[in-house]
């Protein structure tokens, strides 16, 4: 008898977990959209900040948005705007003559190749109901001269950059809860360094999302 009331506490517990488990496993949405068209606006406010990560520290932004109006019909996403923050400035290892990401040759820049660049990067990602919509990136460098990396002022400068996704597709009525997602890193190797002291930032976002059946 002891026995069977162990087990019946024992499922009981495991009931609990998992309706806790089903509750957080869809997160809590800023907006309820249809697929109607309508554009919803999204900036800053909407979205939820996470830090995760050691040595490259990532920072993300997630919005999620509740969808109606997915009944197995082909789904047409459009997310557009912009991202405002501010560059960021790391040191690189790249030896001379060696191509950097974009394939620009170090060399070109003389005897003695920068050792600091200014950055600003980000990849924005669409999915719903963990499927996979689209995907939009920037990677904004410049490398920095002797002049540029002794001007603090300018250092850690505005940027701003464009986010286009434009996609098709049949979810089989399972979009249900719309993911918006933007995330960038930073290596925390030089956060006591003087690159450190400059750092990415997102400050603003200002994007518009809507779905739609055709076109």
């Amino acid at each position: 008898m002891f026995l069977i009331n162990i087990m019946k506490n024992m499922s009981k517990l495991f009931i609990v977990i998992a309706l806790l488990v089903s509750a957080q496993a869809i997160a809590k949405p800023v907006h309820q959209i249809a697929v109607d068209g309508i554009q919803y606006h999204l900036t800053k406010k909407d979205f939820v900040y996470k830090k995760v990560g050691k040595n490259m520290v990532g920072h993300e932004y997630i919005a999620y948005i509740d969808l109606s109006g997915d009944n197995g019909q082909k789904l047409y996403f459009n997310l557009g705007g912009t991202v405002i923050g501010k560059a960021g400035v790391e040191k690189t290892s790249i030896p001379k003559g060696a191509p950097d990401a974009s394939g620009e040759i170090i060399y070109l820049f003389g005897k003695n190749p920068p050792k600091q660049y200014q950055y600003f990067r980000s990849n924005i990602e669409l999915s719903c109901s963990h499927i996979a919509i689209g995907k939009d990136s920037f990677n904004n460098k410049h490398f920095l001269n002797k002049a540029e990396s002794k001007d603090t002022k300018k250092l850690h400068k505005n940027r701003k950059e464009k986010v286009v996704i434009n996609q098709q597709k049949v979810t089989k009525g399972k979009c249900k809860q719309l993911q918006v997602k933007i995330k960038h890193a930073y290596n925390q190797h030089y956060q006591g360094t003087s690159q450190g002291q400059y750092p990415m930032s997102i400050d603003n976002i200002d994007l518009t999302l809507s779905v739609l059946e055709k076109y």
